[in-house]
């Protein structure tokens, strides 16, 4: 049987002035962090500010600003302190430019596939694990559950 690994891309609706500056815009998230990559054509454009909410809301956060690593053109920096499989709103913003594009954090709920029990007690040595999990769900290896009369 062939399995099928899908992968989403976040899908970046950008502005006239913003798309002829820049080259990349990605995001990596973690279930309460979003990483920001935004790669421009030219050197450093000065301070890019981040805000950001949940999806819906009205409020708008401020995060620290990217920082610009010039040896790749690049705006870098992090959103911390979110709330897990949640989706975000984030605009940047650097001289004249402005681009808003949304995101989700990662879910803390993981499906398990398998599970796989340790004898109980504390022992010496490693663990060796032979066997992953697949896109049907994670291989837990895990102590087993205590005895409860």
């Amino acid at each position: 049987m062939k399995k099928i690994f899908v992968s989403a891309l976040t899908i970046v609706s950008i502005g006239q002035s913003f798309a002829a500056t820049h080259k990349s815009l990605y995001t990596v998230s973690t279930f309460e962090c979003i990483g920001i990559y935004c790669k421009v054509d030219s050197a450093d454009l000065g301070e890019c500010k981040v805000n950001y909410r949940p999806s819906g809301s009205k409020q708008w956060k401020n995060a620290l600003p990217l920082w610009f690593d010039e040896r790749d053109n690049e705006y870098r920096g992090s959103i911390v302190g979110l709330t897990p499989n949640t989706e975000y709103e984030v605009e940047l913003a650097y001289g004249e430019h402005k681009v808003q594009f949304k995101t989700r954090t990662r879910s803390e709920e993981f499906k398990i596939g398998k599970t796989t029990y340790l004898d109980t007690g504390v022992k010496a040595g490693t663990i060796h694990i032979t066997e992953s999990g697949n896109a049907d769900g994670w291989h837990l290896v895990t102590p087993k559950p205590p005895y409860r009369s």
